[in-house]
């Protein structure tokens, strides 16, 4: 069985991008373009992991991984970019992984 995938990031480049190379190898990966659009899309879809953006306009990837985890018990993973600070509040947020 393949895993479901959603990656959401505000740039529309990288977010194609990685959904692409996902498909390429076999995965089942769907992209949201915010935050909003991925808790809409995990509320109404079956999801294993999902990859977030930690830097985006409203909703930022830590808001998406604390509603994500009420909301679904799911494997979640995000893109880290920036200090030790974030990664101690991605952990209490319910990230498994972190890509740097």
């Amino acid at each position: 069985m393949k895993s479901n995938i959603l990656v959401v990031d505000d740039e529309i480049i990288a977010r194609q991008s990685l959904t692409d190379i996902l498909k390429l190898e076999g995965y089942n990966a769907v992209s949201a373009p915010n935050g909003q659009a991925a808790i809409e899309y995990v509320r109404t879809h079956p999801i294993d992991l999902i990859v977030v953006d930690l830097r985006m306009p409203g909703m930022d990837g830590l808001e998406v991984i604390q509603v994500v985890n009420q909301a679904s018990p799911i494997l979640r993973s995000f893109y880290l970019r920036r200090t030790a600070q974030r990664i101690r509040q991605s952990r209490r947020c319910g990230c498994a992984f972190m890509i740097i």
